[in-house]
């Protein structure tokens, strides 16, 4: 079997993709209970391409959490319930920002879902 040209590696993009990751902040993952946040951006929004190939977008805001930085990654939901509306909700009072504001994220989880309360 012969390799063609498309087939072969290109160490240079590889090589930028790699460090790009390495450099990436880390994700914040909440998980059940109660969670001070001091939001240090805005949010804006950001695309991916998920495993399956598919075109993704999503929202996203820099926080500190426990004293550590991370980038909070949420879907865009459609109703003032979801995350991103009770963020979006808590910026129109507070201003129309979020960079700066503390909130206390509560989550409740029933295994599978878990549910986000703005306060």
């Amino acid at each position: 079997m012969e390799n063609t040209n498309k087939d072969l590696v290109n160490y240079e993009t590889e090589a930028a993709k790699l460090e790009e990751a390495q450099n990436r902040p880390d994700f914040w993952n909440p998980k059940e209970g109660k969670h001070e946040v001091l939001m240090l951006s805005e949010m804006s929004f950001y695309e991916f391409t998920d495993k399956d190939d598919k075109l993704q977008k999503r929202a996203k805001l820099d926080v500190e959490v426990e004293g550590l930085k991370y980038v909070w990654s949420f879907g865009i939901g459609v109703t003032k319930a979801s995350c991103y509306g009770q963020l979006v909700d808590h910026a129109k009072k507070h201003e129309n920002k979020l960079d700066g504001v503390r909130i206390t994220v509560v989550i409740k989880s029933d295994g599978k879902k878990r549910d986000f309360t703005i306060v």
